[in-house]
């Protein structure tokens, strides 16, 4: 909205797509920018931090007492183990992250189909298959209609750092970088809510 308002004369091609995915399209010269939940490890690309958002244990419907996204007792690391969970496959920063955390504290979790996909995740978990693991952003709609609750973590190390990555080096055209900026500024007013990234009553 900000772009069309602003920039009605840029015309945007948004892209969807896995982390590693984006990144090879930044290094193909594909993408101009690409909003990814890590910091890049190719040398290739530089970044701005613009997020970070805590991540939660989400399920399907509400909880017991019928509040969709009602507050309950943090999950740790090894309560997380007792869930079947519907996960990006291995390579996937998410997905890293969390068994990187899981292997150091000995704990083995229960995973039960690798799912490269967020919105098949999302429609497995609606439908009872499984639980995930994700931020509040990622499902506040699904969660204001009582299709899935989301639950608090309590596992150090486990957060979604949202940045912009783009090429090093390489020349950028006014329509991307107005469009950088534009993302910054949104970044920047996300940033000063908390409504987006925490549900209000947790």
């Amino acid at each position: 909205m900000r772009m069309r308002e602003r920039y009605p004369k840029v015309t945007l091609r948004i892209s969807e797509g896995l982390t590693n995915t984006i990144i090879s399209g930044l290094i193909a010269k594909k993408i101009d920018l690409g909003l990814i939940p890590a910091e890049p490890m190719a040398k290739a690309l530089s970044s701005t931090p613009l997020l970070t958002e805590p991540m939660f244990l989400i399920g399907p419907g509400k909880f017991d007492n019928g509040k969709a996204g009602s507050a309950r007792a943090a999950v740790t690391l090894r309560k997380l183990a007792r869930y079947p969970l519907l996960l990006p496959s291995r390579g996937n920063v998410l997905r890293e992250q969390i068994e990187t955390l899981a292997k150091r504290s000995g704990i083995r979790l229960d995973i039960r189909e690798d799912v490269d996909s967020s919105a098949v995740i999302k429609h497995l978990v609606v439908s009872g298959l499984g639980y995930t693991i994700q931020c509040y952003s990622f499902v506040h709609e699904e969660v204001e209609r009582g299709r899935l609750f989301v639950q608090p973590l309590r596992i150090p190390g486990l957060s979604r750092q949202w940045s912009l990555a783009q090429l090093r080096g390489q020349p950028q055209s006014f329509a991307s970088t107005t469009t950088a900026n534009v993302m910054l500024e949104i970044a920047d007013d996300l940033s000063r809510r908390k409504d987006w990234a925490t549900p209000a009553h947790s």
